[in-house]
């Protein structure tokens, strides 16, 4: 529960960042893919286990395809 907690916290904590710019699905994929980076870090470092990026990964998974690779880079 804390993991996802944390995650749900970094995801809140990053959004506004995107908030000048139009929310597209591609905008959304690059988001969740930077947060799925944050979390690996945080494993490495062991703060966390595996259980947040399990559910980040299936997040992702559930996501459209990309349209700009550009964008999601």
């Amino acid at each position: 529960m804390r993991n996802l907690i944390a995650g749900l916290m970094l995801t809140t904590t990053t959004m506004p960042a995107f908030a000048q710019t139009e929310m597209t699905p591609d905008v959304a994929i690059a988001a969740a893919q930077n947060q799925l980076g944050v979390l690996e870090y945080c494993q490495t470092n062991g703060h966390i286990d595996e259980t947040a990026i399990a559910t980040q990964t299936r997040i992702l998974k559930m996501m459209p395809p990309v349209t700009d690779e550009a964008m999601v880079e």
